[in-house]
């Protein structure tokens, strides 16, 4: 992690060196590196790091060292995740939402996808579908607004933890 203090960025791609400000392309560099098994990106509102965990995705996603991201993050911040996969990524991946009733969210969770966006909540109800999915894929699991989870004890901390647990990598996100 040596490359992080010194602002070092790695090999990027032109395309997201053209839309990754430096310390973006920083962090994107730290979150690639081989071997790494998590990052926390803790940064002020607005800095981007959305954008950041997507470019990480991306770049590690090409280099098929994994297949599937899983975002938990508050409901309110869904429909950003998808609208910022869609805006830097059109049509590169599957996006499914757990939204809707209890059927429709274990449906999605069950379907065929490359990015699953779901609330903390959800992420509690569902945990042993989850879990299932993701034992069978090489999943990266973005937790944002992590405050949501910093009581251990609460059974969405429990959910999330135990969903890490079958993840490759996970990267957690806080800007407050």
């Amino acid at each position: 992690m040596s490359g992080v203090l010194e602002n070092k960025i790695g090999e990027l791609t032109p395309r997201w060196l053209e839309i990754l400000d430096p310390p973006q392309a920083v962090a994107v560099t730290a979150m690639t590196t081989p071997g790494l098994l998590g990052l926390c990106l803790f940064d002020e509102q607005g800095i981007g790091k959305t954008l950041t965990t997507i470019a990480a995705f991306d770049i590690l996603y090409d280099k098929r060292e994994t297949d599937t991201l899983i975002v938990v993050c508050p409901v309110t911040m869904m429909g950003g995740w998808v609208n910022e996969i869609e805006r830097f990524l059109p049509t590169k991946y599957r996006i499914k939402v757990v939204e809707g009733t209890a059927e429709e969210k274990r449906s999605a969770v069950l379907s065929n996808f490359d990015v699953l966006v779901c609330n903390y909540e959800a992420v509690d109800s569902l945990r042993v579908p989850l879990k299932s999915v993701m034992s069978m894929k090489k999943a990266i699991l973005a937790v944002d607004e992590s405050f949501n989870v910093k009581n251990q004890n609460a059974s969405r901390s429990i959910a999330v933890k135990e969903l890490r647990e079958s993840c490759i990598k996970g990267f957690v996100m806080c800007g407050t």
